[in-house]
């Protein structure tokens, strides 16, 4: 008699799995694990139990660990029966938005944020979504951050302005991530929207202009002497967008800063912030000698 034991009915990563004989059994190996939708890791074990790390491969769907006949043998000689296959549902909503803050404006508040740490593979969030509250009245309906860049994804959305709040009013919003698994931990922050505080504006005129594995960027300055530095990140070709980096001894009054370091013939797209207003890339640039 074999068995199959460590599962669960749902697991959210990878878990060890013990397969147990009912005598002591040789030849029983790892590639005698047969995984659906996942793989065998880590296997180890004699006698009459193996233990083997079972990780899954894509979000939302089944797991299934079997081990077929004939694959060990007693001290006698006798083979092995199969085991009854296990199954698992897996299943892995995400964690709560990374930095997530509120800052208030004149009868609105700017939200940002950054994706859930464990964003990635086939658990990668789809959207954000957002609510509010005035003081402790109910929560609003959960409502999908707008595409704000028109680039036909809503991964990509980290900030979104509330207006039409009342000023004097504190208001809590919740961010989350949404991925096939369904909906992640929110995460909260609150603010207080204060008459003739003017939220920070988009900066405008932001353009890309390409040279010899580099690309400079130029936008123009806001007039906003509450900024206290920049801050740009890039995606090259369709790829996903890298970590904001800060540009260095920057101010209220930069307007520009040239990327090094990049890749002839390829093409970037370039977003800059500063504070929580961010500018979509409005122009994307091949760039070579």
């Amino acid at each position: 008699m074999v068995s199959i034991s460590g599962l669960g009915a749902t697991i959210t990563g990878p878990v060890p799995a013990t397969i147990t004989f009912s005598e002591d059994v040789t030849g029983f190996a790892a590639n005698d694990i047969s995984v659906g939708n996942g793989a065998a890791s880590a296997f180890t074990g004699s006698g009459k139990s193996y233990t083997a790390t079972i990780t899954p491969t894509s979000n939302d769907t089944a797991v299934t660990v079997a081990v077929a006949a004939n694959v060990a043998q007693d001290a006698a000689g006798n083979n092995s029966q199969a085991a009854t296959q296990v199954s698992a549902s897996y299943s892995k909503t995400l964690g709560a938005p990374g930095t997530f803050t509120a800052t208030a404006g004149d009868a609105s508040v700017t939200l940002g944020w950054t994706a859930p740490a464990d964003s990635a593979g086939t658990a990668a969030h789809s959207k954000h979504q957002y609510r509010y509250r005035a003081g402790s009245g109910s929560w609003s309906s959960w409502t999908d951050v707008p595409d704000s860049d028109s680039d036909s994804s809503l991964a990509d959305e980290t900030s979104l302005t509330i207006t039409g709040l009342t000023n004097g009013t504190q208001y809590s919003f919740q961010v989350r991530a949404v991925n096939s698994a369904g909906n992640g931990t929110a995460a909260t922050a609150t603010a207080t929207p204060t008459a003739g505080v003017t939220a920070p504006a988009k900066p405008t005129g932001f353009s890309a202009t390409a040279g010899n594995g580099e690309v400079s960027l130029a936008w123009n300055n806001p007039d906003n002497s509450d900024i206290t530095g920049w801050q740009y990140r890039r995606k090259a070709g369709g790829g996903s967008y890298g970590s904001w980096s800060t540009i260095s001894g920057s101010s209220a009054s930069t307007t520009s800063h040239t990327v090094s370091g990049l890749t002839n013939g390829t093409v970037y797209t370039f977003r800059v912030t500063y504070g929580l207003a961010i500018t979509e890339a409005l122009r994307e640039r091949g760039h070579g000698v």
